[in-house]
């Protein structure tokens, strides 16, 4: 399992964290620099940047960053229509912002024309950029 898949967990493990109660004190430290000094609180390099009172501190390239957690836009400014079957996409290639609900091809789907077909229901499923 690569270490950038478990990182992913982390934003939204501390997105959680930080909704409980004393949860604005958490913070975590994510080192993607080989060439970053060892983690240590008394290295002024890293108490200077916690010090800032962030959440997400994520040393890169020789340079700090953070990673986050959005919710998406609610699309109010779009019309939805209720439909059985659909697929999620986007509507700009990479973009995930134009994530958007789209309605299938399997709304016309008739059991008694599609006798060998089984259909099922998916209730989660994973995203990700690929």
């Amino acid at each position: 399992m690569s270490r950038d898949f478990l990182f992913l967990g982390l934003v939204g493990l501390m997105t959680c964290i930080r909704r409980e109660a004393g949860g604005a004190n958490a913070r975590y430290v994510f080192i993607q620099d080989k060439n970053a000094p060892k983690f240590d609180l008394s290295v002024r390099f890293y108490a200077e940047q916690l010090d800032k009172g962030l959440m997400s501190n994520v040393l890169k390239g020789g340079q700090w960053g953070s990673y986050r957690h959005l919710p998406l836009d609610q699309q109010n400014n779009v019309s939805s229509l209720q439909v059985e079957h659909a697929y999620v996409n986007t509507l700009t290639r990479g973009d995930l912002s134009s994530l958007r609900w789209i309605e299938g091809p399997l709304s016309y789907y008739r059991p008694d024309n599609s006798s060998n077909m089984k259909l099922c229901s998916v209730y989660y499923a994973p995203l990700n950029f690929r």
